[in-house]
């Protein structure tokens, strides 16, 4: 069962430069399925019919085009430039009434859908003159029903001279501008204040005495440039918002709201620069704000987020551990900080206790309880471990997600560092302050650590220093976190709390650091 395609027209015009005049018009309109969603980057074919007199009237011009709609769904058509055994420059444009009719088959096949036919309000003014030779001449003896001199005995009878008559037509508003190519305007003799349309070039172009003065033909009117508004992110569990985008200039444009991307979202009034916006928890939508006239389109995206702050479900590893997990945004995070001592797929790993030292580059997979007392640490502030262990023989990756699973439960990851950073963005942070190392932003810090408002609950379980004569530190006072990521060679990006601070640190070292995983 076929399912027909809605088309959004855009429609007319614009002029293909020929010989003598202008022989194809621009047509151009957006694709969508019945969803109201565009269908972009797709080939797709047409059928276009020129039909006489009324949308059911006689076809009297068929041609047929295979083109790619653009990425918001646009295509633009030269009509009178497809394939067609039919004459275009047969028909006669000043005499009758015509409508556009158009068939598809958006998978690019010959199984056309019709969709539908409109009127053409209006022609380009050089097809029109082109077929037209019923302009008003300049001779009043080619006038038709011309008055006569009925009775001579009453003086207020018509004089028989045409200057005499009041409401007299305008010769001037009456005759067809000529139509000339670069080559042909060379050849005229121009008179001062002569008026040409140059087909080479499409411009309209005025003889001052000396010289030729050129005006652009631009098709008008021209749409007002889109605005979709600012970016968004929903919180609270809501699941709707009003969009901000900018109402069309009057006589310049209709506005419409698209998906680009993103499932299940809908308008309450996909013309409405304000309307509502429904989409579904835990996603994000990418929205097109369209703006198109007769002549062209312009376009915005915007992105909506519907988060979901608050607890996620409980997460087990592989030793039976349960651990409290948190949406923050579109991320889940571990609320408690990783004690597994073993990878997801059963492998040990080496519990450091009594190691002399590590060199930067040493690569061994430790993990250690601060202090070496796993009775009274490991439960509540988890293990320490070494950056070997972390990535178990992954390269590094500063992607997001980064793709690494390395010591985390299945299905988690070790978080990169741009992961980190859209977290601290999500809680504040600029762009600029997340991309900086040192102590950044104001209380996002505050908010992480355990009792802040993002339920992150992070613990200032202390470090290991791995040099010559390894020891512990700062329990209570500081915390670090690992990331995926590598910031020169053997020193890689983590993320510090600490007790004496509000914002939070981005840092690099080396070491026992904690670990904290994130939802694939």
């Amino acid at each position: 069962m076929k399912s027909k395609t809605l088309i959004f027209f855009l429609c007319i015009i614009s002029f293909a430069a020929t010989a003598q005049s202008p022989e194809a018009f621009t047509y151009q309109f957006v694709v969508r399925n019945t969803s109201g969603q565009i269908i972009a980057d797709q080939n797709v074919s047409l059928r276009i019919s020129i039909l006489s007199g009324s949308t059911s009237g006689n076809s009297i011009y068929t041609e047929t085009h295979t083109t790619l709609t653009n990425q918001i769904g646009l295509v633009s058509l030269m009509i009178g430039r497809g394939s067609t055994t039919c004459d275009f420059l047969s028909i006669n444009w000043g005499n009758d009434t015509y409508f556009i009719q158009v068939e598809i088959d958006i998978n690019g096949e010959n199984n056309y859908v019709l969709m539908g036919a409109s009127q053409l309000l209006s022609v380009p003014f050089a097809l029109y003159s082109k077929t037209s030779g019923n302009t008003l001449s300049s001779d009043f003896n080619n006038l038709i029903n011309v008055p006569t001199n009925l009775d001579t005995n009453y003086t207020d009878d018509f004089s028989g001279n045409y200057f005499d008559l009041t409401n007299k037509p305008s010769f001037k508003d009456s005759i067809a501008i000529p139509v000339y190519t670069n080559s042909e305007i060379h050849t005229i003799n121009p008179y001062t204040g002569q008026e040409i349309f140059n087909s080479s070039e499409n411009l309209y172009q005025i003889y001052t005495g000396v010289t030729w003065v050129s005006i652009p033909a631009l098709c008008w009117p021209q749409p007002t440039i889109a605005d979709a508004g600012e970016d968004q992110v929903i919180t609270d569990n809501n699941i709707s918002t009003m969009l901000d985008a900018n109402s069309p200039e009057t006589y310049h444009g209709n506005g419409f709201w698209s998906i680009v991307s993103g499932e299940e979202g809908n308008f309450a009034d996909p013309s409405d620069p304000s309307t509502v916006f429904t989409g579904q928890l835990q996603s994000t939508y990418k929205l097109c704000w369209s703006i198109s006239t007769i002549c062209d389109t312009t376009y915005d995206f915007v992105n909506i987020t519907f988060a979901n702050d608050g607890p996620g479900n409980t997460l087990t590893d592989i030793d039976g551990n349960d651990y409290n997990t948190v949406w923050i945004g579109n991320q889940l995070w571990m609320a408690e900080n990783l004690r597994t001592t073993r990878y997801a797929d059963g492998t040990l790993l080496t519990n450091g206790e009594g190691i002399s030292g590590m060199s930067s580059d040493d690569q061994r997979k430790y993990y250690f309880w601060y202090n070496n007392d796993s009775l009274n640490n490991a439960e509540l502030y988890g293990a320490l471990y070494t950056w070997g262990a972390i990535l178990n023989g992954y390269n590094t990756s500063s992607s997001n997600p980064s793709g690494i699973q390395g010591i985390c439960p299945a299905g988690w990851h070790i978080p990169s560092d741009d992961e980190w950073k859209e977290l601290e963005i999500y809680l504040g942070l600029t762009q600029t302050e997340a991309d900086a190392s040192g102590w950044r932003g104001t209380n996002q810090g505050a908010r992480l650590k355990i009792g802040g408002d993002s339920g992150f609950e992070g613990i200032l379980s202390g470090e290991f220093i791995t040099f010559s004569n390894p020891f512990f530190r700062d329990l209570g006072s500081v915390a670090k976190y690992w990331t995926a990521s590598e910031n020169f060679d053997f020193n890689y990006w983590c993320r510090i709390l600490n007790s004496d601070m509000t914002t939070i640190g981005r840092g690099y070292g080396q070491g026992g650091f904690s670990v904290r995983c994130v939802k694939d």
